[in-house]
């Protein structure tokens, strides 16, 4: 096993709760956008990671991460993102004419406020149009291993 692959696995085992890494992929972890798609996303969909469209967050998108099982055997059953937007329906912070809010930091610093009572938190893997979402430990050293584990891939982990 290569030491990034081994780097990689280790990172994502350390950050990652109740992780199989007897399902691990086979071969090397590919670069970019490949590693969460072809890699990544066959092994931990519905377990920690999820490819959402940021225009469908508040409804499609928080319904896909709080199905995540991690969040499930955390006792996170439902999230809530409808108090980020007043009676009118802009994002709370914004106004009118100030639609350039990044999504990920309307939702992810709502989102991981709710689940820091589990002790968990989400991050953003790349800076993609639509966004890939990995449920990690609210562990600060882990999370900086995944960071490195992930630097020779051309990815980062994100936190909000």
């Amino acid at each position: 096993m290569s030491e990034i692959r081994s780097r990689l696995l280790q990172a994502l085992a350390d950050a990652t709760p109740a992780l199989d890494l007897d399902r691990a992929p086979a071969g090397e972890p590919p670069a970019g956008e490949n590693l969460l798609s072809a890699w990544l996303r066959p092994w931990l969909a519905e377990h920690c990671l999820v490819k959402v469209d940021w225009r469908e967050f508040s409804t499609l998108g928080v319904q896909a991460v709080a199905r995540l099982a991690t969040l499930r055997a955390a006792g996170v059953s439902a999230i809530d993102v409808d108090d980020l937007y007043d009676e009118d329906g802009i994002p709370l912070g914004g106004d009118d004419n100030d639609f350039d809010m990044e999504p990920a930091a309307l939702y992810l610093a709502h989102v991981n406020r709710e689940l820091a009572p589990h002790g968990m938190q989400l991050l953003e893997i790349g800076h993609f149009e639509d966004a890939w979402l990995l449920v990690v430990r609210n562990d600060p050293a882990a999370i900086r291993a995944l960071n490195v584990a992930l630097r020779p891939t051309g990815l980062a982990a994100r936190q909000y």
